[in-house]
């Protein structure tokens, strides 16, 4: 869509955007399950073994995060590590698509390639909780979205056709993901902004619709061929208490820097390279200012729209980041290659820059601790360990009672989890198979009792070996209660009653109780 996508250069922009997820990302393969990984994880595994999700384990999310976590079960194994392995590789391909876009967009090699580290040491800087997150593989749809639109553009007749309809495929996926996402589907009208450059066709929109549809028809087929589209649409309605959680909070700064947070150096490189794309409307570059602020506007209002201000709902921001601190990037590179007059000490003082950067943020202390670990021959638990835990969640405790479990614990021994560690059935590699794999639908101060008689229905007809009750594990934040797990069952009188006379302590730490039945 420009000269500047044959210019020379983008050899070397690919390499340091795939040298940045390579990198940068490598410590992400010892990451720990977040609670997040661990509900969706225990879900895709119960999957694999003949349940299904909605009918047979409730799920609030999407179909497609189900989908995602059991490829990579897969593809990697049962193995906590699995989902990690597949963020990365999605995220590699994603970080390419980046850079990609750019090149089409007629940016120069330097920013493109810049946008894709930057990229990276955006998302890499965040935690092992925001990282194999929902939003983030919406938002991940995006890119490959936007390519076919771009292809489309520059195309008549069948192949535009053609185009339009897989890119309105591609962020169906999204929508699979992540309903929000659905708001990036406005990028197929930036031609209407181009001044001219691109030609805007209602038969893009029409076919792009189509796609989308295609794809979401086809999820929809699925949910019913097996059952699950009633128990799903049942699921979906009730979760409607929970996204009322923080509708009144209203803190526009805070939704524009939690994703970057954790790393303020990013914070003024993005702020340098938007005022450089200001600039580029100045210029007359606009398909490539619409597009971005398209991109970026769709993906705030993706994380203002669940209202929470968690990090995570903000990752549909991050490329339109990325593509900032490119620009910024980019722009002092080559200041300094016209004031040194050589371009090989210019890239030796930006990659010290860089370099500077980067150990800024939490990437490199991260990195160094796993590299201490290695050379240790740690074991993967004391990988785990080294990242930061919240009160309400420990992973190290919940593998260490996952072994503790396993002692007391027969082949084909049937197991109830009443807490928010899904990933214990994970763990025990012992699907969940009482419907409600955690907690919470019976927490949420929203819960008008419906799941209640199914419950106990089940747990009668076929009572568990063991149970484990969790405490020290209130979200008041996500249920609208102060209690922990252990401290509602006062507020539960059928369940506590059905436990008190049939179960027996029989090991206790400090965030578990495991009961086996009498």
């Amino acid at each position: 869509m420009g000269a500047d996508e044959r210019q020379p250069g983008f050899g070397a922009a690919y390499l340091v955007a795939a040298l940045g997820v390579l990198v940068l990302g490598a410590y992400t393969a010892f990451e720990p399950f977040g609670r997040d990984q661990g509900i969706h994880s225990t879900i895709a595994y119960a999957w694999g073994e003949g349940l299904t999700t909605y009918r047979d384990v409730f799920n609030i999310k999407p179909p497609m995060t189900t989908a995602m976590h059991r490829l990579s079960q897969l593809l990697f194994g049962h193995d906590m590590q699995a989902i990690r392995y597949l963020d990365w590789v999605i995220f590699f391909a994603t970080t390419l698509g980046v850079v990609r876009i750019l090149q089409k967009l007629g940016r120069s090699a330097a920013e493109a390639g810049a946008a894709g580290l930057g990229l990276s040491v955006i998302y890499y800087s965040m935690t092992y909780w925001e990282h194999a997150q929902t939003d983030g593989w919406a938002a991940f749809t995006v890119v490959p979205s936007l390519l076919c639109l771009i292809a489309g553009w520059e195309r008549t007749g069948r192949a535009r056709a053609l185009w339009m309809l897989l890119g309105g495929a591609m962020l169906g996926v999204g929508v699979g993901f992540k309903y929000t996402i659905m708001a990036a589907g406005l990028l197929v009208f930036a031609p209407l902004f181009s001044q001219g450059t691109v030609r805007f066709r209602w038969s893009d929109l029409g076919f792009y619709v189509l796609g989308g549809a295609l794809v979401l028809g086809t999820i929809v087929a699925i949910l019913v061929s097996g059952g699950a589209l009633e128990p799903f649409l049942e699921i979906q309605n009730y979760i409607r208490g929970y996204i009322a959680y923080g509708a009144e909070r209203s803190d526009f700064l805070w939704d524009l820097i939690v994703m970057v947070g954790p790393a303020p150096v990013n914070i003024w490189i993005i702020l340098g390279g938007f005022l450089l794309w200001l600039a580029a409307l100045m210029r007359g570059e606009a398909l490539f200012f619409y597009v971005i602020a398209i991109w970026g506007v769709t993906g705030w209002l993706s994380g203002f729209v669940q209202a929470k201000g968690f990090a995570y709902h903000f990752l549909p921001m991050m490329p339109a980041y990325a593509v900032f601190w490119g620009l910024c990037i980019g722009a002092l590179t080559s200041a300094l290659r016209r004031r040194l007059g050589s371009a090989a000490l210019a890239s030796a003082f930006m990659i010290a820059g860089l370099a500077w950067v980067i150990s800024t943020t939490p990437i490199w202390p991260r990195m160094a601790g796993h590299l201490r670990l290695l050379q240790a021959n740690a074991t993967i638990q004391e990988h785990h360990a080294i990242h930061p835990m919240p009160v309400d969640f420990d992973i190290a405790a919940t593998e260490d009672f996952a072994a503790l479990l396993a002692t007391h614990r027969a082949p084909g021994d049937s197991l109830f989890v009443w807490g928010y560690e899904t990933m214990i059935y994970f763990l025990a590699e012992e699907p969940p198979r009482y419907r409600y794999p955690f907690a919470w639908p019976f927490v949420v101060d929203f819960h008008d009792g419906r799941y209640t008689p199914d419950l106990m229905a089940r747990l009668a007809a076929n009572p568990p070996r063991h149970v484990v009750v969790q405490d020290s594990d209130a979200t008041p934040w996500v249920t609208g209660r102060p209690e922990s797990s252990a401290e509602f069952l006062a507020l539960f009188p059928e369940l506590s009653s059905f436990l008190d006379a049939n179960y027996t302590p029989v090991a206790e730490t400090e965030k578990f109780t495991l009961l086996e039945r009498q």
